[in-house]
């Protein structure tokens, strides 16, 4: 009998992600999510649609092996204009998702997703780091406290968990990133970036998904871990300069700085990640990675 596999937040770039390779294992996925996602037509796909804060539990099965939890609202621009109500959101959505699996059966193992926004800006990204990061009075810091309070949620939820902290996802067919704006901007005449000389090291969808499935093993059980790539990062300034001479744009484009309160540097530290999965992931480039995008 093929295993159950509850995705919540299903219709986001890296949950509709987790699916496809799921799918090749065979398992049953049951995504619950506020809409549909067309790219998941599939006779292993069922969809549970509506909003999590509203769903009624007993129309939700109690026999998934495994919950993936990616629901939420995310967003710079979102958390700054909706601050209070998107720290709430995400709280509440975190505690009906535990309340789901609390009634499961025979839970394998409950996944949270958070995020690389809850560490210090200055620190070095390890998991043992002080978790203290933008301002409190800021309101981009409603995402990360919702995410940290996800955490402390799920890891007191007496459920087998493993909670990992993701850094700076990118692929095809995602939106609202970096390289989503850079690639709705190629084509106009002239364009304005912000904050080049921040630095960012970049996961390829592929590589995280494999990251992700790997934390099923049973050494990742109600571990805290870092996913990414912690190879060379680069300035946002040379990863916009390097598409457009790659793309050999002949368009004129800018910088500006902003105030928005983003980390001036981001790259994760993925030892503990390394030694409990005992398996070498091979990364894409980020040459490879910006031809699978653009080309």
């Amino acid at each position: 009998m093929n295993e159950k596999v509850l995705i919540a937040g299903s219709s986001g770039f890296i949950g509709s992600s987790l699916i496809k390779k799921l799918l090749e294992s065979k398992y049953k996925i049951f995504c619950l999510d506020r809409k549909t996602n067309s790219f998941l037509k599939n006779k292993n796909i069922t969809f549970i649609t509506g909003d999590i804060l509203k769903l009624e539990l007993k129309k939700i099965p109690n026999n998934f092996s495994y919950i993936y939890d990616f629901a939420a609202d995310l967003g710079v621009k979102n958390a700054i204009k909706n601050s209070e109500e998107l720290l709430i959101n995400n709280i509440l959505s975190t505690c009906k998702i535990i309340e789901i699996g609390k009634k499961q059966k025979n839970l394998k193992r409950f996944f949270f997703a958070s995020t690389s926004e809850i560490y210090d800006h200055t620190n070095k990204f390890k998991e043992s780091d002080n978790i203290i990061s933008a301002p409190l009075n800021h309101p981009r810091s409603s995402y990360w406290i919702s995410k940290y309070a996800g955490e402390f949620l799920v890891s007191h939820s007496n459920l087998p968990y493993t909670i990992f902290r993701i850094f700076n996802a990118y692929g095809k067919n995602q939106k609202k990133n970096l390289f989503y704006d850079i690639k709705k901007k190629l084509l106009k005449k002239k364009a304005t970036f912000e904050n080049p000389n921040h630095v960012r090291s970049f996961i390829y969808i592929d590589d995280l998904i494999k990251q992700i499935i790997s934390t099923k093993k049973k050494r990742f059980e109600n571990e805290t871990v870092n996913l990414g790539n912690p190879q060379k990062p680069i300035k946002v300034r040379s990863l916009i300069n390097i598409i457009y001479k790659k793309k050999k744009l002949g368009g004129k484009y800018q910088f500006k700085n902003i105030n928005n309160n983003s980390p001036k540097y981001r790259r994760p530290s993925i030892k503990k990640f390394i030694r409990l999965n005992k398996e070498k992931i091979k990364f894409k480039s980020l040459i490879e990675g910006i031809n699978e995008i653009f080309n």
